[in-house]
């Protein structure tokens, strides 16, 4: 039976395989639909890159952090974008699992995919034409992908708790999701956010990025900007629809700034 430990292990080894990076978590938390700073530059670049690592979110379904693995894929050779969403389902087959296509969006953005098993999402496949105000350069391609662990993890152990999900085989017994995250989901679900506090980290971490890019400090204000998503993040569901956006087009011209700025010094 698949540990999360043996899955991250087993994506390790095949992503390794075929020639991607595997880096260590990013230091700066990430929220859910953020960027890690290796996949935001080497979109707006003209390098090729190819990387994985597996990562903390937060995520907005749970009171607490969910552990992804994330790859991220820009190249200029000829990959079909059939090739993807096939190898999917056909990475699952190794285990004892039913993965299937339940969703495709297409927009002007981009296409995605998403991968579902006994109603838990497993992995997403994002396929962006854009980003962040810019066309991707004619003749590349960009892949971003996540697999949740835990509820690839859960489908795999039959678990209904997620505290009783095994996250290692250890040398002293079982060590499930419970016994190193039940302390923090315990609190975390108790834990009320000072929301004052929190937009006065947003609006410092927000003058701190500006400054920075003033100064084409482009990587640390980035880091700004997953503090300022981190704490927006916080205050979600705590603050009026218009604060909400308010805060969200605060971020979006921020990175806007950032990704024109990156360009100018790439060309």
């Amino acid at each position: 039976m698949f540990s999360i430990q043996d899955i991250i292990t087993h994506l390790n080894k095949f992503f390794s395989g075929i020639g991607y990076t595997i880096l260590p978590s990013h230091d700066t938390e990430l929220s859910v639909n953020t960027f890690d700073p290796i996949a935001f530059f080497a979109c707006l670049d003209r390098k090729e890159c190819s990387t994985a690592r597996s990562q903390i979110r937060r995520s907005f379904s749970f009171p607490y952090r969910v552990q992804l693995y994330s790859v991220f894929l820009k190249t200029s050779e000829e990959t079909p974008l059939s090739f993807w969403p096939a190898f999917i389902p056909s990475f699952f087959s190794s285990a004892p699992m039913r993965v299937m296509l339940s969703e495709k969006t297409m927009s002007e953005r981009g296409i995605s995919f998403t991968y579902y098993e006994q109603g838990k999402e497993i992995a997403s496949l994002i396929f962006p034409q854009r980003f962040w105000g810019a066309k991707i350069m004619d003749g590349q391609t960009i892949m971003i992908a996540n697999f949740n662990l835990v509820n690839w993890a859960m489908s795999l152990q039959q678990k209904q708790n997620i505290e009783d999900v095994i996250w290692s085989y250890g040398r002293f017994g079982s060590v499930t999701y419970g016994d190193i995250y039940g302390g923090e989901l315990k609190d975390f679900s108790k834990y009320e956010q000072d929301v004052e506090l929190q937009k006065d980290f947003f609006d410092a971490y927000h003058v701190e990025a500006k400054k920075l890019i003033e100064k084409k400090l482009l990587k640390p204000a980035y880091e700004y900007v997953l503090k300022m998503t981190n704490s927006a993040f916080l205050m979600s569901g705590k603050i009026s629809n218009k604060e909400t956006f308010s805060l969200d087009t605060s971020i979006n011209n921020i990175i806007m700034k950032i990704a024109d700025e990156y360009r100018k010094k790439e060309l």
